[in-house]
């Protein structure tokens, strides 16, 4: 069986500003630091930092949000539609 795990670093810098200003949003930053994500959370997180309320921001999604919740990952392999499985990609047919 073969199978593939791909991971994005990502870096978000806080400056001290923003530890003072917003103390909440940076704990739970901190709290998801180790969080599963997805480029999907992107938006939401950025949008959700900046206090921006839009159609569609899910605070769910939002990195910066103390109501974070880890969603399933899905994947298109071979063409066809996966939920990911013990944190990796079955690629193997």
């Amino acid at each position: 069986m073969l199978g593939l795990l791909l991971s994005i670093a990502s870096n978000f810098w806080l400056s001290e500003g923003m530890h003072r200003s917003t103390p909440e949003q940076v704990q739970a930053a901190q709290r998801n630091a180790a969080a599963p994500l997805s480029l999907f959370s992107l938006p939401h997180s950025l949008l959700d930092l900046a206090g921006i309320n839009a159609n569609g921001l899910d605070p769910q999604m939002s990195l910066f949000n103390r109501r974070s919740a880890p969603r399933p990952a899905w994947y298109i392999v071979r063409g066809e539609l996966r939920q990911e499985s013990a944190g990796a990609c079955d690629v193997a047919r």
